[in-house]
This record gives C-alpha cells, structure tokens and sequence, in this order.
C-alpha cells in the first residue's frame, strides 16, 4: 500500500504520561513519534466500579521482549466506515514502532476500561489502537505487539483515500472462560486519553 507522503506528529513525551516514546522513519523518510503505553496505575476507582477490597483498581504495564509472538487468538475485523477515520501512515508508524520495540502489555481489573471506552495502547499522529473487555472472569489479560500488527495489516483492505477506521473483537488467553477484547484503530480524538 503506498502511503501519504504527510506524516503528522503529535505531543511531546513529556506531555503523554503513561506512554514512551520512540522513534520511526516512515516510508517518505520522515522521522516520526510512536508513543506506547508503559505503565497506568488507578488508585481509585470509577464512581460505577465495584471492588474486592485491593488498592490496585487498574494497572497496565509493557514488557520488552526480544521477539514478540501473537497472546490472542484471530480477530474479526469489521470497516468502521469514516466514524473511527485514522490516517494510513500513521498506523503504520504504530506497527513500525512496536517491530522496533516488540513486547506484551498485563493488564489488571479492566472494570475502568469497558464498554463504550478504549484503553490506547500506542498513539501516533492522527491513529491510535486500543482495547476495552467484552467479558472476563480473569483479572489479569495480556496482549502482544504482534497482536496489535496483526488486525492493523489486516485493515489495510478497509482503507479509502488513506484513511481507515476499524474495529474488531479477540479471545486474549486460554482455558474455559478466556477474555474477549474489543479492539480499535482510531483518530486519537475520537477516544481522548
């Protein structure tokens, strides 16, 4: 797919608290930001969410990995039209960024992180990627870069004019009752930090 020789950047590090920041050369040769998730921690919880007497409410944390093999299993991925509308490049410059810095996210208690809210696990420009859980009995989700690279090249066949919106739904884990996640790939603004 050829990409747009435009590639916006947005805030600085400083300005993203939770998220590091590396640093991709596009397909045009520009330098651009990935910002991943490193680390969130909650100490209170939501007005709505239950709690089992823990003082740990959320947390979310990257692991580094040399290589970095797919946790979740296949995805559905489903054209979310022009609603969600990320930009092409830079959805690339996320995937090109977690190749450059390959690891998993744990996870702990998503009762902040469900329903109509989505946790960024890596923002670039004007695409962001994140998750919220459809149903779990497990405290405890991981999910692999890989997983992220995976539904993102998978939705290259969804892009219009260089931007593309797309959603889907995965099992993150094994046994009886495993995790489902919903994921998206989205314009940052549309799910604000």
């Amino acid at each position: 797919m050829a990409l747009l020789s435009g590639v916006a950047t947005i805030r600085g590090a400083a300005a993203m608290p939770g998220f590091f920041e590396t640093l991709v050369t596009a397909q045009n040769g520009s330098t651009v930001s990935v910002f991943i998730r490193n680390t969130t921690h909650s100490d209170a919880p939501p007005a709505s969410a239950s709690t089992d007497g823990g003082d740990k409410f959320f947390w979310a944390s990257y692991v580094p990995r040399k290589t970095s093999g797919s946790i979740c299993g296949d995805s559905t991925i489903m054209d979310a039209g022009c609603e969600l509308n990320a930009a092409v490049p830079d959805c690339q410059a996320i995937i090109d960024g977690l190749g450059a810095k390959p690891g998993m996210w744990e996870f702990g208690d998503w009762s902040r992180y469900s329903g109509e809210y989505f946790h960024t696990l890596s923002i670039s420009g004007d695409c962001a990627w994140g998750v919220s859980i459809v149903k779990s009995t497990w405290t405890a989700i991981d999910i692999a870069s890989q997983d992220i690279y995976e539904t993102v090249t998978s939705s290259w066949k969804h892009a219009k004019g260089g931007r593309v919106g797309t959603y889907g739904q995965m099992i993150c884990g094994a046994g009886t009752s495993p995790p489902s996640l919903v994921w998206a790939m989205y314009t940052p603004s549309r799910f604000p930090q």
